[in-house]
């Protein structure tokens, strides 16, 4: 489960060389509130509807002062709770995902997070919710699963 196998290639990057009018439709269109912004292959920030209101329309997104890629980029290869992470933390509604030379690649949608994990298996499968308060140093999985797992009993998913 890695950020390059969430990618959605339906949501198109920004281009440097257009307006913040273009920039407003895309961010309509799409029915989001960030997107990236891109300089041929090179990721170049992350540009959000404030970006927008902060200019004008017709002013182009090389002009923005855009927040840089560093902090609200993933690698290919970051593990999709990095992605949720990074995403949570920056209240990012899509998030960019770079190679290792910070070459853009794609972007993966908050929806599309929320909609996997609605899928899963976890949410899918009937059952029940156990919530276990204890102190850390007394928590054990694998002894929690050997419990319920001498009942016939299975675990679907743990947080």
């Amino acid at each position: 489960m890695t950020a390059e196998s969430f990618i959605a290639y339906d949501i198109p990057a920004l281009k440097v060389e257009q307006t913040g009018r273009d920039a407003f439709h895309a961010l309509n269109d799409h029915h989001v509130k960030h997107l990236p912004v891109v300089d041929g292959q090179r990721l170049v920030g992350i540009l959000s509807e404030e970006d927008i209101f902060n200019h004008k329309l017709y002013e182009p997104i090389a002009e923005y002062n855009l927040a840089m890629p560093g902090r609200f980029a993933v690698h290919s290869s970051d593990h999709l709770f990095e992605v949720m992470r990074v995403m949570g933390d920056n209240r990012l509604t899509v998030i960019p995902v770079v190679d290792d030379q910070g070459n853009y690649l794609g972007l993966i949608a908050q929806n599309d997070l929320l909609r996997y994990f609605a899928n899963s298996a976890s949410f899918t499968e009937p059952g029940g919710v156990l919530v276990l308060e204890m102190n850390r140093r007394d928590y054990s999985l694998a002894t929690i699963a050997r419990i319920i797992e001498e009942e016939d009993a299975k675990i679907l998913s743990a947080f």
